[in-house]
């Protein structure tokens, strides 16, 4: 699947683009998952976007784009148009009711991991690099962007490779900071929803393990 390879590159991408002078490599990496999937495009951006030097990161994400292109280009010819253009805009889409249908179990199965990830955004001020906070932040929302694309037709929930890592950093972090508090000022009622998300997600992977290829939960 695209996403087996797109996901690391985007997470590669989210480390490097903090740091000033790994602000280029952010760019390639971008460029990289880009050109395993063309959606990619939307998480990288916003990766890019917010990376220390964002005008180093987007000369190195073009320049790696066009110089990948060519090389594609050259080798596959008009096939290389055909399959990633027009094959692409010959699908259709799907209806609203089967999309919504995939749209609510890609809600049900990242429950467990957004409701962590928005207490992280609630604390993010504990973050110790707000820098990388961002950039983390970023690359959810563009990968959360992603799911739009499950109206085409032959889209499936495989998106979700793309979408849980950079999610799954942040409900790190919500757990890690509501922990860290002291129990005087944590809020016991948040931490009940998040032991309640956390069990959510134990009884789903249960569910997957028990039945995989019909699992309830």
């Amino acid at each position: 699947l695209p996403e087996t390879f797109g996901a690391p590159l985007l997470v590669g991408a989210m480390l490097a683009a903090r740091d000033r002078k790994w602000s280029f490599l952010a760019g390639i990496l971008g460029a990289g998952a880009l050109l395993f999937k063309l959606t990619f495009l939307i998480p990288a951006i916003a990766i890019v976007a917010l990376a220390a030097v964002p005008v180093i990161a987007l000369g190195a994400m073009i320049a790696t784009v066009l110089m990948g292109v060519a090389t594609v280009g050259i080798a596959f010819g008009s096939g290389f148009w055909q399959g990633v253009f027009q094959a692409q805009a010959q699908t259709g889409f799907s209806t609203l009711h089967y999309s919504g249908g995939l749209w609510a179990q890609a809600l049900w199965n990242l429950l467990p991991l957004l409701v962590p990830a928005a207490i992280a955004i609630r604390f993010r001020t504990r973050s110790r690099s707000p820098a990388q906070f961002r950039v983390v932040l970023g690359g959810a929302a563009g990968s959360l962007v992603l799911l739009i694309g499950l109206l085409k037709q032959g889209s499936y929930l495989n998106a979700m490779v793309a979408v849980e890592p950079p999610v799954l950093v942040l409900a790190a972090c919500g757990w890690t900071w509501l922990l860290e508090m002291r129990p005087a000022v944590r809020p016991h009622g948040v931490l009940a929803i998040l032991v309640l998300s956390a069990v959510l997600g134990v009884c789903e992977v249960g569910s997957l393990l028990l039945s995989p290829r019909n699992p309830r939960l």
